[in-house]
């Protein structure tokens, strides 16, 4: 397979090799036609500047002595061309005539490998014809399947009968093991008999029988015999009782012995105190009821106590409204928490105008103070703020009113109009109001403004011109214009 291989390599060779070479060739043969033609031309171009010297001018001699020259330029360039073509030919044709030797020889190896191929067909053919007489016929792979399957069989047999073996020693190992502990038990029941029967006639002497057919006889039925062992058992608890509390009874009494008569005052004495314990059992049960009563009663009166403090609280607050409703308290109360939620919002508005440095608060005379976060919170009067800032307070102020307003009235308030107040406002501050209001407007709110400020026209959206009258021309004029 590998001289297949390199045959087939070799041919590719070859022919891609010939592929070459033909081109080569033909682009040679292009070239020395190209070459020929050239000189053609040039012969021709020679001979008729040799004729037509005597009437070319100065220039036109020039103009073909640079055709010429250019032309054996190209013939020069053509010329290197068709050399290393030539070359590359010769080159060329090396490669073939050692292609073509290597393909000789690549073809000898093939025929002397042919041969050896056959002998080892015909060896191979007279080892089969050999291997089919021993196996009679059947494949050898055939034949070697079936040996192990009869080996595998040959171990599966041999390990159940290893199996089979260890599983009856170990059941004989378990019986002889039973039988012993049989055996043994066998012994000891034996000898269990032994020593009962002894017993027995032990027994049956000490109770006075001559035999123990004598003992059986005597023996009472079964339910007798039960009553009976009931009542000794009876007895015999009853007299351990006595026999503990007499032992009691003398280590509390000691050396002291008790007579009839201390008997008879101490039996008395034990009913007296028995009739008082009955007694203090009943006041017991009674004053546990008249516990529970008390219970009862206890929570009843929580109940009540809460009703109580309800009612009491109610009217402290029916109290405070009845002071409040007297003369104008009520309406200032009213005032001052109306006030004090327009001021909470206006100091929100405030801090967004001014970067957080101002708020407004309510004094305790229902006037506005301005609280400077910028100084560590210092409280000082309105009047203290710049012109601007006095706008931005008072913009707040009527953002804020008009909240409350939208919060309470029945229709929404859809417009907010500012008159003037631009005029004294630096840019920057000018800048965040504007911004404030553009705000606004995504508010679902739309805000008119008046003012003579062109900074603002610039970014109003939309604006509303008026025009003043011209005497002899024209009236007041108002018109609309779109940013």
């Amino acid at each position: 397979d590998a001289l297949t291989a390199e045959l087939s390599k070799a041919a590719v060779e070859r022919s891609g090799a010939e592929g070459i070479l033909q081109g080569a060739r033909k682009a040679l043969e292009e070239e020395q036609k190209a070459l020929e033609a050239a000189r053609e031309t040039l012969c021709q171009k020679t001979l008729e500047l040799k004729r037509c010297g005597g009437d070319m001018t100065g220039t036109e001699i020039r103009e073909k002595a640079d055709e010429i020259r250019s032309k054996d330029n190209r013939t020069a360039i053509m010329k290197k061309t068709y050399e290393k073509i030539k070359e590359k030919v010769t080159c060329l044709e090396e490669d073939y005539q050692k292609i073509k030797e290597n393909q000789t020889s690549l073809l000898l190896g093939l025929h002397s490998l042919e041969g050896k191929i056959n002998t080892i067909r015909e060896d191979l053919k007279s080892r089969e014809e050999k291997l089919k007489s021993l196996t009679g016929g059947y494949a050898a792979q055939e034949l070697l399947g079936k040996v192990r399957e009869q080996i595998r069989a040959l171990k599966d047999n041999v390990e159940k009968a290893a199996a089979v073996r260890d599983k009856k020693a170990k059941e004989r190992e378990k019986a002889a093991q039973n039988l012993a502990e049989v055996q043994a038990a066998y012994t000891a029941l034996q000898d269990n008999k032994t020593r009962l029967s002894e017993v027995i006639d032990a027994r049956v002497r000490k109770n006075l029988f001559a035999s123990r057919i004598e003992a059986r006889e005597a023996l009472l039925p079964g339910p007798e015999q039960e009553a009976l062992e009931r009542e000794i058992g009876k007895y015999r608890e009853e007299r351990t009782r006595l026999q503990l509390e007499q032992k009691r009874l003398e280590e509390i009494l000691g050396e002291e012995r008790i007579t009839k008569e201390n008997w008879l005052i101490l039996e008395e004495e034990f009913s007296r105190l028995k009739l008082e314990a009955e007694k203090a059992r009943e006041n017991r049960v009674r004053a546990e009821k008249d516990l529970e009563d008390l219970k009862d009663k206890h929570a009843r009166w929580q109940e009540l106590e809460k009703e109580r403090k309800k009612m009491v609280e109610r009217q402290e607050k029916l109290e405070d409204l009845k002071r409040l409703f007297a003369g104008n308290a009520f309406v200032e109360y009213v005032a001052e928490e109306k006030l004090a939620s327009v001021a909470l919002e206006a100091s929100s508005r405030l801090g967004s105008l001014t970067r957080h440095r101002y708020a407004l608060e309510v004094d305790g005379e229902g006037g506005f103070v301005i609280r400077d976060d910028a100084n560590g919170g210092l409280r000082r009067p309105v009047n203290s703020l710049s012109g601007g800032e006095t706008f931005l307070a008072s913009l707040a102020l009527a953002l804020a009113l008009s909240t409350q307003v939208q919060l309470k009235g029945r229709y929404p308030l859809e417009f907010f109009f500012l008159d003037e107040g631009f005029g004294s406002l630096d840019q920057e501050t000018l800048e965040l109001a504007l911004n404030t209001l553009e705000k606004l407007r995504l508010e679902q709110l739309t805000v008119g403004v008046i003012s003579h400020v062109p900074e603002i026209r610039t970014r109003l959206p939309r604006r509303l011109i008026v025009e003043p009258p011209r005497p002899g021309v024209s009236g007041t004029r108002v018109r609309l214009e779109q940013a």
